[in-house]
């Protein structure tokens, strides 16, 4: 037990430390995914002060720095918050936050907290919740982690009333760049430098229904937004693309 009595001030020292010496911020983009003409609103409350963002459809922000910390965060539409989530940031922490879905007539703020010890990463299948095409808020790492001289791609689904999405890239041969259903996003994948085409299709189906060339750049995660058209004809895809760049590029 005495051990433990001095230890515990040397590990609060040392954490002190470790963040005197390291990135005292979070980076953080905002992603408007919402199928919706009207423009939203992104709050961040944190310690009494609030951070709004509007955003339009299919927007995707650059990055910003905010203090680590828990924050409050607000999806206001039409002057009525539809979304509200508590998540905690860590120093050094990089991050796409975005929303997605379809807004009901009669839409209710839908709840959840999600902090664990200043840091909850909101991925995967622990990110959704059973509320069919609801509008939902998603963080993804946005942290590169991948090799020296590559590249990493991913890609997120957010088609709704569609079936799940093939994906190949496409260099010198065809590379199977996964099967995703809705609200889904296929894990970060390594890929060599070069400029790829990348097709997705419908599952089951061989007619492309959006084709794109991406470029690539080593030591840089590029994740695409899988979203609807809803400027053009019913059924149309686009795809909005992000860049994550490791902050110290290593030689």
């Amino acid at each position: 037990m005495r051990a433990i009595k001095y230890l515990i001030p040397v590990f609060l020292l040392y954490l002190i430390s470790c963040s005197e010496k390291g990135d005292q911020y979070v980076e953080l983009r905002l992603g408007d995914f919402l199928v919706e003409n009207s423009a939203v609103s992104m709050k961040l409350i944190s310690d009494g002060a609030t951070e709004k963002y509007s955003l339009n459809y299919s927007d995707l922000t650059s990055y910003y720095k905010i203090k680590p910390g828990v924050y409050q965060i607000q999806v206001v539409v039409h002057e009525k918050v539809i979304l509200e989530k508590k998540i905690g940031f860590a120093a050094g922490g990089k991050f796409t936050l975005f929303i997605y879905g379809l807004l009901s007539e009669n839409q209710v703020v839908n709840q959840t907290t999600t902090s664990s010890q200043l840091h909850s990463i909101v991925s995967g299948a622990e990110a959704r919740t059973a509320n069919g095409y609801l509008p939902q808020m998603r963080l993804l790492d946005d942290h590169y982690e991948g090799g020296k001289t590559t590249a990493q791609m991913r890609w997120v689904n957010l088609v709704p009333f569609e079936k799940s999405f093939t994906a190949e890239a496409s260099l010198d041969s065809d590379i199977n760049f996964g099967t995703t259903a809705y609200g889904n996003d296929h894990a970060s994948q390594k890929f060599d430098i070069g400029t790829y085409s990348v097709i997705w299709r419908s599952k089951s189906s061989p007619i492309k229904r959006l084709e794109m060339s991406q470029a690539l750049d080593k030591q840089t995660l590029y994740t695409f937004f899988l979203i609807p058209e809803i400027q053009g004809k019913t059924g149309d895809l686009k795809v909005v693309t992000g860049e994550s760049s490791k902050t110290n590029k290593e030689e």
